[in-house]
């Protein structure tokens, strides 16, 4: 029987953390994603709770958590906000 190899295709992602979530990280993060990562997947590669995320950002753009990545995205993480 023929072995298999498996390759996988990696790309890099900058992502910027804000409130709680930068707590535990560092603000800004260089990192290697697989092709295919959907930005809401970031939470368990990051290590932080996707539940407290209020919106995520590439640019200026609000973008759902199924958005598809591609490489050099600047990703914006966002926690609640409140103020006044």
């Amino acid at each position: 029987m023929q072995g298999y190899e498996y390759y996988f295709v990696f790309m890099e992602i900058k992502v910027i953390c804000f409130g709680y979530i930068a707590d535990n990280l560092k603000s800004e993060n260089v990192i290697d994603v697989p092709d295919g990562t959907l930005v809401g997947q970031l939470s368990e590669i990051l290590n932080f709770d996707s539940e407290k995320v209020a919106m995520y950002f590439i640019g200026d753009e609000r973008i759902d958590s199924d958005f598809s990545l591609t490489p050099g995205d600047i990703v914006k993480i966002f926690p609640p906000i409140t103020g006044g």
